[in-house]
């Protein structure tokens, strides 16, 4: 069976290779978190204690 794929418009381009002041990430292993202070556009590689971190949700989402 054959996955099709439709192309991303330049919203969702650009949704997903910004990165926002004010994002959180946080480390699973030891709980540090970092907030972007300077945003931009790319891809970040956050890693702490050899693993990567997530985004933080906020103690609202069940994520």
């Amino acid at each position: 069976m054959q996955t099709e794929y439709r192309e991303w418009d330049f919203d969702e381009w650009e949704k997903a290779w910004s990165i926002s002041v004010g994002e959180v990430y946080t480390c699973s292993e030891c709980r540090n978190m970092l907030i972007v202070s300077k945003g931009g556009t790319g891809s970040l590689d956050l890693k702490c204690c050899g693993k990567p971190m997530t985004l933080y949700r906020g103690c609202g989402d069940a994520a």
